[in-house]
């Protein structure tokens, strides 16, 4: 994992999603194969890794909310157990990213963030 490959998000104060901007140009460069994403689940105390293949979004693009204005791909991932890591932005296509889970941590008093 680098810097210019991962990002990391908090579970958001007022809906339980996980939220997400990435460059269009993270996905179109050949310099990157994944990206990495790392969520912090409140509720469960758990640390999540997806790793996120730029040719899986791709491929997958009409699916998910690109943000003309910003050029960014919007995910807005549930952190719900029902539909955990699916896309629940009101004009995606609520793909699924749970095949995607790299690894799990439980955090504990000792290792927390």
């Amino acid at each position: 994992m680098s810097n210019s490959t991962t990002r990391f998000a908090n579970v958001n104060a007022r809906k339980s999603v996980w939220w997400f901007d990435i460059s269009v140009e993270k996905f179109t460069s050949d310099k990157y194969d994944t990206l990495d994403l790392l969520m912090v689940s409140a509720y469960a105390k758990e640390l999540h890794h997806l790793g996120v293949q730029t040719a899986y979004v791709l491929d997958n693009l009409c699916h998910f909310q690109v943000r003309e204005d910003i050029g960014s791909v919007s995910l807005e991932l549930s952190s719900l157990s029902t539909n955990k890591f699916q896309d629940v932005r009101p004009r995606s296509g609520k793909m699924p990213l749970s095949q995607l889970v790299v690894k799990t941590l439980a955090l504990t008093r000792y290792n927390q963030l």
